[in-house]
């Protein structure tokens, strides 16, 4: 897991980041048990929410697409 620079977290490994940018370290972690293209559907999802800005992962959010 990787903190980025804008405060939020990113799951890493290796030279491979998964799809997400998430508030908490929390809820990186219980992102990482999800399936990659779930990942990749909820933070389209998220962007699409945010507009103009790339959309935050919650822990609800989480919890919705567990």
């Amino acid at each position: 897991m990787l903190k980025v620079a804008s405060g939020l977290f990113a799951i890493v490994e290796g030279d491979l980041w998964w799809p997400g940018r998430f508030d908490s370290p929390g809820t990186a972690r219980r992102a990482a048990a999800l399936r990659e293209d779930v990942l990749a559907r909820l933070q389209a999802r998220k962007n699409a929410e945010a507009r103009d800005a790339r959309g935050v992962i919650t822990v609800e959010d989480i919890d919705l697409a567990s």
